[in-house]
């Protein structure tokens, strides 16, 4: 272990002495491992922050995107879909709403949804994506629960209205309905309910501007269906859309199903299993491109390790004259070669790990969005697969020449 290690301290003490010899080499080895380096992780933090939202949902969640057409099948489905490990369901139903004028220009259309006043989780309208909720009343409950007269509304509503400043906000609801009686007359009711809590979508008003020259915002509301169905009395409440939430233990046997009743649907499973084939494909891809510089980097390695050995040549010539093995020869360049290679892979490694931490400020300070810097195993061992290989050859091959040296020929010349 002792000779190993002084064999190492002599070729570092080399290296520093012949470094301009190495130079060349260094950077050609330097840029050659940053490039394939910062192609393998900008390509695996790509697509990390293009899925990473859909891989961290819930596989087990189906949203059916409208079943106000046919209750009767909706109810078939649910019968069926309870044979296949249906864990729970429940119905979400969008209500019309009278506009609410904020000021002469703009107005919010409150986009009203009732829910069961016990679900286990709320998801964002056309997505399987969940909203995260903060309870005014810092509750921490598994479930969401919507009392009588209690409703949630978006951060953004929530600042608008600056209800951060009011100890318990209360927010009005004109919701549409029709009369029960034959005339079957229009109507809207007042919905006066507690804000208890708070969706998180952004905290800035989207407002839309109009041909009629006002700009409008749609601000999804969330209320029990008991309060809604309270608040209308003898009306009729009018309901514009219908969406089954499903939570089943066996996604791809519930959508098939659902595709035998001829419904339409979203998927967080077959999202997530679009996501892996897209992944799987880059993989392969990205497997060739790495093969392809595996290649280029041999080639260009070769001259490299062989042009820094002709500087090198009379030393050897030396060293073999007043007695030195080829194998000792053999020995130390085989030792500079791997510390030559890893310091310009560890240099290679930090150059380009800093160079994404400045893009990732940059992109967040422009964009405002978090840019997340991934490198998955695959790609880890790629690179580190390629470093000890292309280590391990020349290292070997720059000592194996290195013994090949006619001696005679480059102590006459010199």
């Amino acid at each position: 272990m002792g000779r190993v290690a002084a064999m190492f301290l002599h070729a570092v003490q080399m290296v520093r002495k012949n470094v301009k010899n190495y130079a060349l080499l260094s950077v050609t080895m330097v840029l050659s491992f940053s490039g394939l380096l910062a192609y393998l992780m900008y390509t695996d933090s790509s697509l990390y922050n293009q899925y990473k939202d859909i891989l961290s949902r819930d596989s087990n969640v189906v949203l059916l995107t409208d079943t106000s057409n046919d209750v009767n099948q909706e109810k078939a489905l649910l019968d069926a879909l309870k044979q296949r490990n249906l864990k729970a369901n429940y119905i979400r139903q969008q209500v019309l709403s009278k506009p609410f004028a904020f000021n002469d220009t703009h107005y919010i259309i409150n986009t009203v949804f009732c829910i069961p006043s016990h679900v286990w989780e709320l998801y964002e309208v056309g997505w399987t994506k969940s909203y995260q909720i903060t309870w005014l009343d810092n509750r921490e409950e598994v479930d969401i629960s919507l009392g009588p007269n209690e409703l949630l509304i978006p951060r953004s509503l929530y600042h608008l209205f600056a209800m951060e400043h009011i100890e318990e906000p209360v927010y009005e609801l004109w919701l549409q309905g029709r009369k029960s009686n034959s005339s079957g007359e229009e109507i809207y009711f007042p919905v006066n309910c507690k804000v208890v809590g708070v969706i998180e979508d952004g905290g800035a008003v989207g407002w839309s501007a109009s041909e009629d020259g006002k700009s409008y915002a749609w601000l999804p509301i969330y209320i029990s269906q008991a309060t809604v169905e309270a608040a209308a009395g003898d009306a009729n409440v009018s309901y514009c859309g219908r969406n089954l939430i499903l939570y089943t233990d066996s996604p791809a046997t519930s959508e098939q199903i659902i595709r035998n009743f001829g419904l339409n649907y979203i998927s967080t499973y077959s999202q997530q299993q679009e996501a892996i084939k897209e992944i799987q494909i880059h993989n392969q891809t990205k497997s060739m491109i790495t093969l392809a510089l595996f290649i280029l980097l041999t080639i260009n390695l070769y001259g490299c390790f062989t042009n820094t050995l002709e500087y090198r040549k009379f030393e050897v010539g030396v060293k073999r004259a007043i007695g030195a093995s080829g194998g000792s020869i053999m020995g130390q360049f085989l030792c500079e070669g791997i510390v030559v290679m890893l310091c310009n892979l560890i240099l290679s490694i930090a150059l380009v790990t800093d160079g994404f931490l400045l893009y990732k400020y940059f992109y967040q300070k422009s964009q405002g969005i978090t840019w997340t810097i991934s490198l998955t195993s695959t790609s880890a061992g790629m690179f580190l697969g390629v470093g000890i290989c292309l280590t391990l050859l020349f290292s070997t091959l720059f000592a194996y020449k290195s013994t090949q040296v006619e001696i005679v020929r480059y102590l006459k010349a010199e």
